[in-house]
């Protein structure tokens, strides 16, 4: 059920942000996305802190706090790459 809001949340975050780029950067991303998603969705804490993160980014664009939501839009790639080598493709 996570896997199927996923994409309306980004789309939300995407609307949230009013920024051209990194709306342009999901658009060309959302079907690497949608694997990263229905890939790492399976590991083990990884909903609630993939949950965590997008409440925080929400907060930054909520907040005008632009570099800090882009760092942490980074942050929560990287965590979800490292799962997948900590977990495996499997």
């Amino acid at each position: 059920m996570l896997v199927a809001l996923q994409p309306g949340m980004h789309a939300a975050l995407m609307r949230a942000a009013k920024n051209k780029e990194f709306v342009s950067a999901m658009k060309q991303a959302a079907h690497e996305t949608q694997m990263l998603s229905a890939k790492t969705i399976r590991f083990l804490g990884r909903p609630s802190h993939a949950l965590q993160q997008h409440r925080q980014f929400i907060e930054l664009i909520a907040n005008h706090k632009c570099r800090e939501a882009q760092e942490l839009v980074g942050k929560h790639i990287l965590s979800a790459l490292q799962d997948i080598v900590k977990h495996g493709f499997g």
